[in-house]
């Protein structure tokens, strides 16, 4: 019954505390708003108090059927009549186990809540503070995108010059700028080709590509480190211009000449007339890779990311930046208004939550620990106090009283030292919070797949999820000829603990969905084909499934039974799937009718297509963690 009161206790705090536990969740995790309470987990946790209860109550039942009572009356000094020197052992193992486990907890939070503090000390390499930013779309039907005469496109030019003369009369605003995207952005990567250095090319890796107007250095406080900062007078008519930052100076002109250089790319030659300090656009863990900045007006782009530094308030003035906006168009519309302190602890929201978590979860064993010490305690001194019908005296009690107080300091002080000793071989092996973690994550819930090699597949693609990347047609069929031409994009579109859904589009066709599953004994893959009015297509749901273990980064798919029945011709076919982590995916049809092979770099990013046809408009990656987790 008690075990049942406690679990329906449970129950009753997890409800409660429900709303908090989402606030604690990062910002940007999908469908964190479809939480809930899972009665599946409720009902196994309801079978796990019942089982511990049986088994708790009927082992000490058990003992007291084999106790002598008249032993007991007759055993004065000894003491194992009313807890025997095994029982008293194991109840002390168990508050010594309960106390190491509790305190690896707290140290863990302690090393992570180091760790968020460690993180928010880093430097960014720019002021957010007093930095409002508003993130904008220039519609295609409004803003056309004319690559013919690129990079003259009037009406984006206009918008450009427009809003930086109605932001710096805004009472209260420094400085202002506009970007193709906010300093926390990651941007995109582009080849290019320093001008006289033509044969390193083919070497060289590709550099982030970012547009800014003048005046972005002053705005975001940035270092100028030299040369000169963007214009207002390098505008699209003007000879191209661009700014690089010290992670490209350092890795291509080491030895400090890169003013006055050139670097093509877009067919486009540009001088690099300035050179500024490093962002960290990638995140606040990462290292700032090479980047170019590009003058906005001399490289428009569909999206843009309105900056704004202020004297006050950031918040203060953002009405009035929304009106400037719709003063030079009153049809573009604002989204994701924030301060850019508000943006870079976003970008740690992740640890910040998992650092809520793990405080919390340490608290709440802290809490059981003492309390599992104070029963122990009690029991003890109750024993020692009042054994049998009073035959000790009050020295003898006395000296009982002295031995809980030892009993005391022992459990109390065992716990600690094994756990800290625990933690200091873990941490001096690993040096990483992940180590010191490590008890509390062992415990678990088993790996969905089993496969060690493919569980290291499964995750390198969840690793990628929410991002797109641009592919090539390699090779084709004669049915398949029609893809080439097509931009072809690979969407890691929706990831779950149990299915990724990779979602393959050609060019304005959104109609193919991948899905891989874990299954008994592999992984499987389905093909999903839906029409634009979201209705099924014939010969969906075809695809196969592992039979061997493939590698880390190659695994093969054989048509399973129902494609078979459906698709005869799909016997002796073959499906691979290559995930190189950095590098590339590539997706290949081994069939009678020839080889089909499309290659996507993840060194290209791109935009994010429409959601495929059939499903809802939610996107993003919905899971809890990696895979074995």
């Amino acid at each position: 019954m008690l075990s049942l009161f406690a679990a329906l206790l449970g129950v009753v705090f997890a409800r409660a505390s429900l709303r908090g536990l989402i606030a604690l969740l990062p910002s940007d995790l999908p469908r964190a708003d479809l939480v809930t309470v899972d009665w599946v987990v409720l009902s196994l946790a309801a079978a796990v108090a019942t089982l511990v209860g049986v088994v708790f109550g009927v082992a000490p039942a058990l003992q007291a059927r084999r106790l002598n009572v008249q032993g007991v009356l007759k055993s004065e000094g000894d003491r194992s009549a009313s807890a025997s020197r095994s029982r008293q052992l194991t109840r002390s193992a168990l508050v010594v186990a309960e106390v190491a486990i509790s305190f690896v907890l707290v140290i863990g939070a302690g090393l992570l809540v180091r760790t968020v503090l460690a993180l928010r000390a880093v430097d960014p390499g720019f002021e957010s503070r007093n930095v409002l930013r508003m993130e904008f779309q220039l519609p295609p039907s409004r803003y056309p995108a004319d690559y013919s005469v690129y990079p003259r496109w009037p009406r984006h030019q206009r918008l450009y010059a427009g809003l930086q003369a109605g932001l710096v009369r805004i009472p209260g605003v420094e400085s202002s700028a506009l970007a193709a995207a906010h300093p926390m952005a990651a941007g995109f990567t582009n080849s290019f080709v320093i001008v006289g250095r033509e044969a390193e090319a083919a070497t060289q890796p590709e550099i982030h590509v970012r547009a800014v107007t003048s005046g972005s250095v002053r705005t975001l406080g940035v270092r100028l480190l030299d040369g000169r900062d963007l214009e207002p007078s390098d505008g699209a008519d003007q000879p191209a211009v661009a700014l690089i930052n010290e992670a490209a100076a350092r890795r291509f002109f080491p030895s400090g000449d890169a003013i006055g250089r050139q670097i093509r790319f877009w067919g486009v030659t540009r001088e690099i007339v300035g050179v500024v300090g490093n962002e960290r656009f990638q995140g606040l863990t990462a290292e700032t890779p090479p980047a170019v900045y590009l003058s906005l007006p001399q490289s428009p782009m569909a999206t843009g990311s309105v900056l704004v530094r202020t004297a006050g308030d950031p918040m203060g003035v953002a009405s009035a930046v929304r009106s400037a906006v719709r003063g030079v168009d009153p049809e573009l519309a604002v989204f994701d208004v924030a301060t850019l302190d508000q943006t870079v602890l976003r970008s740690i929201s992740r640890e910040r939550s998992t650092m809520m978590l793990l405080v919390t979860f340490a608290a709440v064993a802290l809490l059981l620990a003492l309390v599992g010490v104070h029963g122990v305690l009690a029991c003890t001194v109750s024993h020692a106090v009042g054994r049998g019908a009073g035959v000790l005296v009050a020295g003898q009690a006395g000296g009982e009283h002295r031995s809980g107080e030892r009993a005391a300091r022992r459990l109390t002080n065992e716990g600690p030292m094994k756990s800290i000793g625990f933690m200091k071989r873990r941490t001096r092996r690993s040096g990483t919070v992940l180590a010191a973690l490590s008890l509390a994550v062992s415990c678990g819930r088993p790996p969905i797949i089993a496969d060690p090699v493919q569980r290291e597949f499964w995750n390198s693609l969840r690793d990628l999820c929410g991002q797109s990347f641009e592919g090539r047609l390699v090779e084709a069929t004669a049915g398949d000829s029609a893809l080439a031409g097509q931009p072809l994009v690979l969407d890691m579109w929706q990831c779950y603990a149990r299915e990724l859904r990779i979602a393959f589009h050609v060019g304005n066709d959104h109609s193919r969905v991948w899905l891989l599953t874990p299954t008994a004994t592999g992984l499987s893959l389905t093909h999903q084909l839906h029409s634009a009015d979201g209705a099924v297509l014939p010969y969906t749901a075809y695809g196969g499934k592992t039979h061997e273990s493939g590698t880390a980064t190659v695994q093969r798919f054989l048509p399973d039974d129902g494609t078979l029945d459906r698709i005869p011709s799909a016997a002796g076919s073959v499906w691979t799937i290559e995930v190189v982590p950095r590098d590339r995916i590539t997706y290949r049809l081994d069939s009678r009718a020839g080889v089909f092979l499309v290659e996507f770099d993840l060194a290209h990013i791109a935009h994010r297509p429409p959601s495929p046809w059939g499903y809802t408009r939610t996107r993003g990656a919905a899971a809890t963690g990696s895979e074995g987790s």
